[in-house]
């Protein structure tokens, strides 16, 4: 990615897009979240799965959340995060069960009559996979295609790039979302919600769905790219393409506005600056040898 990225419009690219205008508000969506064994989409297993729905604007009743048997021993790290343990979990059941119901809930909706639009913070890279996996290893043909679930992550790294945590519990602080349960999977699906309709109503995500989609490609396209060139070091301004401090205490200043001293001491004290980053730390220091 050279320059600053501009999320082009349908109008600005070689083959236009054609957009639904089905309007994410007015559409029932499904926001999703799960508690897990660890952090391996291929191997760790579900051990909460929660659940909220949101149609106009506002959720539709209560979060749910269905405990699940893992059929192995909740590692105490993973409990320690989501305070699960393996006797909550005994006399629960299995994947299988509870598999079984939230496929009827992506295919059916909750009263049976609609396919719901679906939402999970960090679900496109953790959770969808994770359930995907789930359902591989109980023989159920449902799968959730991850490039058919709108990530707010991915807009939250996008658009703040300069905060120091971009957690769903951060950004709900943040956001003035009220989190009382973080890591109980349908809190943080309510929190999930609430955080989408606040970037609705900001417009950093469109309301179109289509094209929530879209611009969510072109950004996990550039993030790759930017992290490729810079790992976390640095980042280019959203708006002016000015190369930006990505990291410690000067996150968000222009390179050109941080002290010299400090970029020079990063050079020496890391190991694992790209080689990208080593040339504009070095071209940002006066009488640097370039």
């Amino acid at each position: 990615m050279k320059g600053p990225f501009v999320i082009p419009l349908p109008h600005d690219r070689g083959q236009r897009e054609t957009f639904t205008l089905k309007s994410i508000r007015s559409n029932l969506v499904l926001v999703f979240d799960t508690e897990t064994t660890g952090v391996d989409v291929n191997e760790d297993r579900i051990v909460q799965l929660g659940a909220a729905y949101y149609q106009d604007g506002g959720r539709l009743g209560p979060p749910r959340s269905m405990l699940v048997n893992p059929g192995m021993p909740i590692p105490s790290g993973a409990s320690k995060v989501h305070g699960i343990l393996d006797e909550h979990v005994a006399n629960e059941p299995s994947w299988q069960v509870v598999g079984d119901r939230f496929a009827h809930h992506l295919a059916n909706g909750p009263q049976g009559d609609a396919a719901p639009l679906l939402c999970g913070y960090n679900a496109v890279s953790y959770d969808t996979p994770l359930i995907n996996a789930e359902f591989d290893r109980h023989g159920q043909s449902t799968r959730i295609d991850p490039k058919q679930v709108l990530d707010p992550i991915i807009f939250v790294r996008w658009y703040y790039r300069h905060w120091p945590k971009r957690s769903l519990e951060h950004v709900a602080a943040r956001k003035g979302v009220r989190l009382t349960r973080a890591h109980s999977a349908d809190a943080d699906a309510m929190a999930t919600g609430e955080v989408l309709m606040k970037l609705l109503t900001e417009q950093l995500i469109p309301d179109d769905w289509d094209q929530a989609l879209s611009q969510q490609h072109q950004m996990t396209q550039a993030l790759e790219e930017e992290w490729l060139e810079f790992k976390h070091s640095l980042y280019r301004d959203r708006e002016t393409g000015e190369l930006t401090l990505g990291f410690g205490k000067h996150i968000g200043t222009p390179l050109a506005q941080v002290d010299p001293s400090y970029l020079n001491f990063c050079l020496n004290k890391f190991d694992g600056l790209t080689e990208a980053t080593q040339e504009a730390f070095s071209r940002a220091i006066p009488g640097a040898i370039h």
